[in-house]
């Protein structure tokens, strides 16, 4: 076995773990903040059912490979994510951050464990890449508590911010206003779209929920989707039908535009499961940007952190006869 290298840091931030881990488990967004690599996945179905799933990329030019397993967490204490690689300098490594309660609120507890495979890997992990994750991670948790005072207007510092098209924003916004001028209450949202499209960052606009932005706006539900339905057909936003996992609540399905081309069944790649599609459970409408107004980024950088499962309150690993004490939240 390799020889072991820890990097850890502690981080005190003046909120709540309840306020912070909405933010700081969303792992898709955090390797986007601290400008990892896209990932490509690759996804094998195992027959005893769930998948073998491998990742692939190139950091600071040197390619990568590791079988990515299931991540771990529980809700407002901990997430961590163990790699076997199968490229690279690294044998394994387990990722990840704990939230504890601090006199002055929560201190984040961010480690990286490498397991390497030579003197290059132990080089690797110990003076280049565990102090560039301490240095973006120490950042991008003060940057999420500043944001949670009102004092960033981002979530995370660094997320990318794709060039706006002005004139075909401006054309879609004075004919999305035109077709709203008799509805009082949409049409007061319509600035607030604007700065939406014009300056969120790249990840919030490939996948936008309706009513999760009516949440951010304060604003109602149906006003906010009613408004999204006009701005698709003022050449702002595109719209699509997702089939949604029940497992993963994740689609990796081809996008529809049209609820009649929506298939009856599905299966998931990742969880190894079929579903039917029941519209009041698992059939949801999402908009994106339409790319006339800026790029959409549907890069992956993280395949099913806990963000992405708000529905499981807490995960663990098993392996065959194994016996572990797992304490669930209350």
């Amino acid at each position: 076995m390799g020889r072991l290298v820890k990097i850890e840091e502690t981080v005190e931030v003046a909120h709540s773990r309840a306020a912070l881990w909405p933010a700081l488990s969303r792992t898709d967004w955090i390797n986007r903040s601290v400008r990892l690599p896209a990932v490509r996945y690759e996804v094998e179905p195992l027959s005893e059912g769930g998948s073998k799933i491998t990742a692939r990329a190139r950091m600071f030019g040197i390619p990568l490979a590791w079988r990515e397993l299931p991540f771990e967490w529980t809700e407002l204490e901990f997430h961590q994510v163990r790699r076997i690689f199968l490229r690279g300098p690294f044998e394994s490594g387990v990722f990840g951050l704990r939230l504890r309660e601090a006199k002055t609120g929560c201190a984040v507890e961010i480690f990286a464990h490498f397991v390497c495979k030579n003197f290059f890997g132990e080089f690797l992990a110990a003076k280049v890449i565990g102090p560039k994750t301490m240095r973006d991670m120490r950042k991008l948790v003060r940057h999420v508590g500043e944001h949670i005072s009102g004092q960033q207007p981002t979530i995370m510092p660094n997320l990318p911010v794709a060039e706006v098209n002005g004139s075909s924003l401006n054309a879609g916004i004075r004919k999305l206003a035109t077709d709203l001028k008799n509805d009082g209450p949409t049409s007061a949202l319509v600035p607030q779209l604007r700065a939406f499209l014009a300056d969120a960052p790249d990840v919030e606009l490939s996948h936008i929920r309706p009513f999760a932005v009516a949440r951010d706006w304060q604003a109602d539900r149906w006003d906010v989707l009613r408004l999204f339905l006009h701005a698709t057909r003022a050449g702002l936003l595109n719209l699509r039908w997702e089939l949604l996992c029940p497992n993963c609540r994740a689609t990796r399905m081809p996008r529809n535009a049209s609820l009649a081309n929506l298939a009856g069944t599905a299966h998931c790649d990742v969880c190894n499961i079929k579903f039917d599609a029941e519209f009041d459970k698992s059939v949801e409408l999402k908009f994106s940007v339409h790319p006339s107004i800026r790029p959409c980024d549907e890069q992956t950088f993280c395949l099913v952190g806990p963000g992405a499962r708000p529905h499981i309150a807490s995960q663990v690993n098993l392996e065959p006869n194994e016996k572990r004490e797992w304490r669930p939240p209350l």
